[in-house]
């Protein structure tokens, strides 16, 4: 299983000595343990599959580099080359065979059979290693290929695609079914006027909706809620969005760091127990950070109970870290020993949690646990020699790291139009289609800077290559032509980011004329509207009204100008008349833990307050420049020792340190001051009660 092949390529890992580790991945990460040894385990299998695809060992492939490259990868490979007899031996010792080393044997000992009749139906494309072993029993084999007899040249005997061939094919796409849109937006309204000109014609089971490029998805799907027609997107939800993986990962990460930001996440996670307050826990989190800035929550950093949200950041930790929830993971156990309690701690979580598997989030919260159940029990059978001691932190990694690439399919939905990816497009039946996204490099798709097997390696070896690619998608989507009854192809020229968009090389195959063409209409062609409505969809009419407008308050009531008000609120009265009333009349303010540093204000005001205080000792009137500075140095450290504790962010302590530069400045100059008979009056003097008052129109404002 996979879980079982990364274990071994782990501890394979971490038996190799760090020569070998650092011609693999480089000397900057073979030092990494724990966490950095699974990231590299994850890629080995990876890239163990996908070479054993080709039927061939990293040793072959070391073999291969040394043949007329430019650059060889050769010493590289005999590292891999090394780790995986290693990982391979360890796999035998427990009885147990790689996949791909059993593919390999059985070619070798000429083992394949057929017990009966193998019939491949639209298989043009698979593993050179899948295609040996059909090869071994072709008289069993029957091909059935889609597409016509004026193209049986672009196929071999066995149905696959000869590169070759379709390398200069012209797809015969007509001009009325292009068109070419600015923005994903203009995308997604692209479709829906292609969709709204179909009138009757068709049923929402008749369409569907082609995406290459996934980043489209929300897009679209928006526009269709927008219209009230539901949409399904084929692949689903990435267990990796999902709420217990995320909670599970802010749980990891902040047990392995104990950094506050990451402490912040843990608390605006949505599925946290009443006890750890969740209605106000983010929010003082954010809070405390902005005022405190603190970067750890090491045993002696502890939090500043003097802070109005210290107390209660208090409060949630100790919950948090109560025998139910954070209490139950401490210290360091076997593996499979973990499992269980982070199974319980997930359900400690979710306790007394109602969930209704009918509603789409919480049958997806049901769904990923069971996926993260079925994983956690995976692990718990580990050979013995596998089950290492590790935290709860790593054990986390680890059991996330074997569900993190699963998807939770949609749930069924009547009268939804499909979203399909583009490898699943050609077998879809649809008669309407709407083709978005067709830009490089993900129509066709194309390697190019692979760290293991780059493009020219991949062909030598018989792997997956860029123009075996290009092949594969040049058959599809002719296929994809032949085969629907309406069809819309919509290219791309800017990403959501505003970068711009090659159209996809299958448009522009064909004749040097044709291709000149179709440049020119797709890089000055219609304009789509990312606001367009669409009046004429069958069935599809505007959505109600939601209760989410933005922005959140369209109109502020404003009964007049606040008295007394601050000088500081004239500039910003003319800047942004809205912004000062929703900070001045409704009292909101952003928050949040992006910061890295103390802003200009917080700065400011720390060094006022150094100076306030200063100024209200004896040492005010001193004429000695140490003593002046002394008291200054004094103040500022009990300061920064209440506001920000012994493990602020590291960019604090420089701040401070050059605040401390200065006050030395200010110190030579006041004790000057001083001898020349200047004394401090007054220190943040304030304004009258009641303001000074300043005439408007007639009328006075303090």
């Amino acid at each position: 299983t996979g879980a079982l092949a990364r274990r071994w390529w782990a501890e394979a890992l971490e038996k190799a000595d760090e020569k070998t580790r650092a011609l693999v991945f480089g000397t900057a990460v073979s030092v990494e343990g724990g966490r950095g040894t699974l990231v590299q385990a994850r890629i080995l299998d990876g890239l163990n599959r996908r070479v054993g695809g080709g039927g061939v060992t990293f040793q072959d492939v070391a073999g291969e580099c040394r043949r007329g490259f430019l650059f060889s990868d050769e010493e590289r490979w005999e590292a891999l080359a090394r780790l995986q007899d290693r990982a391979l031996a360890l796999m035998r010792n427990a009885g147990r065979m790689d996949r791909e080393e059993a593919r390999r044997l059985a070619l070798r000992d000429d083992v394949v059979r057929a017990e009966a009749p193998l019939v491949l139906i639209g298989v043009t494309e698979g593993p050179l290693i899948a295609r040996r072993m059909v090869e071994r029993v072709q008289d069993r084999v029957q091909v059935m290929i889609h597409a016509p007899q004026s193209q049986e040249e672009g196929f071999d005997e066995l149905g696959f695609l000869r590169k070759s061939w379709w390398a200069d094919w012209d797809v015969p796409l007509s001009e009325e079914a292009l068109t070419s849109r600015d923005r994903p937006g203009d995308q997604a309204s692209a479709v829906l006027d292609f969709l709204g000109d179909l009138g009757e014609d068709f049923a929402s089971e008749d369409i569907t909706v082609g995406v290459p490029d996934a980043g489209l998805v929300p897009y679209l799907a928006q526009r269709f809620e927008a219209h009230g027609q539901p949409a399904r997107y084929a692949e689903g939800t990435p267990l990796s969005a999902s709420p217990p993986y995320r909670l599970l990962k802010a749980v990891a990460q902040y047990l392995e760091t104990r950094r506050f930001t990451h402490l912040a996440a843990l608390l605006r996670h949505p599925n946290l127990p009443p006890s750890v307050r969740p209605d106000r826990a983010p929010s003082l989190a954010d809070a405390y950070f902005q005022e405190h800035l603190p970067h750890r929550l090491d045993a002696d950093a502890g939090l500043s109970l003097k802070s109005s949200a210290g107390s209660a950041i208090r409060e949630a930790l100790e919950a948090l870290h109560g025998p139910e929830l954070l209490g139950g993971v401490q210290g360091e156990r076997t593996l499979s020993e973990w499992m269980p309690r982070l199974l319980g701690l997930l359900a400690g979580f979710y306790e007394g949690t109602s969930l209704d598997p009918s509603s789409a989030g919480d049958r997806i919260v049901v769904e990923a646990a069971s996926r993260i159940r079925d994983a956690a029990e995976e692990l718990t059978t580990l050979p013995e020699f596998l089950d290492r001691t590790c935290s709860a932190s790593e054990a986390l990694r680890i059991l996330l790291g074997e569900v993190r690439d699963q998807a939770i399919p949609p749930a069924g939905v009547e009268e939804a139009v499909e979203l399909v990816g583009w490898l699943e497009l050609h077998l879809d039946d649809a008669p309407v289609l709407a083709l978005t996204g067709v830009n490089d490099p993900f129509l066709p798709e194309a390697v190019n800077a692979d760290p293991f097997l780059p493009n020219a390696l991949c062909s030598r070896l018989g792997l997956q290559d860029n123009q075996g690619r290009y092949a594969r998608d040049a058959y599809w989507l002719t296929a994809i032509v032949h085969s629907t009854r309406r069809l819309l192809v919509v290219a791309g020229r800017r990403s959501s980011s505003g970068d711009p968009l090659r159209p996809s090389r299958l448009l522009l195959s064909g004749a040097p004329e044709k291709a000149a063409r179709r440049v020119l209409f797709l890089t000055q062609g219609e304009d789509g509207r990312a606001e367009a409505f669409v009046a004429s969809l069958p069935g599809l009419h505007p959505a109600e009204r939601g209760a989410f407008q933005l922005p959140p308050e369209p109109r502020l009531p404003f009964q007049g100008p606040p008295d007394p008000l601050p000088v500081t609120a004239f500039a910003s009265i003319i800047s942004d008349p809205y912004r000062w009333a929703l900070e001045s009349l409704l009292r909101l303010r952003e928050a949040g833990d992006e910061a890295q540093e103390l802003a200009p204000r917080g700065f400011g005001i720390l060094a006022h307050t150094v100076l306030e205080r200063f100024a209200r000792t004896p040492e005010a009137s001193s004429e000695d420049e140490e003593v002046v500075f002394g008291r200054l140095a004094e103040v500022l450290d009990e300061l920064t020792r209440v506001q920000f504790g012994r493990a602020p962010l590291p960019t604090v302590p420089l701040q401070v340190n050059q605040l401390h530069h200065r006050l030395e400045d200010f110190a030579r100059w006041q004790a000057a001051w001083v001898s020349q008979g200047w004394r401090i009056h007054a220190v943040e003097a304030v304004t009258p009660e009641g303001g000074i008052p300043f005439e408007v129109d007639g009328a006075p404002i303090h």
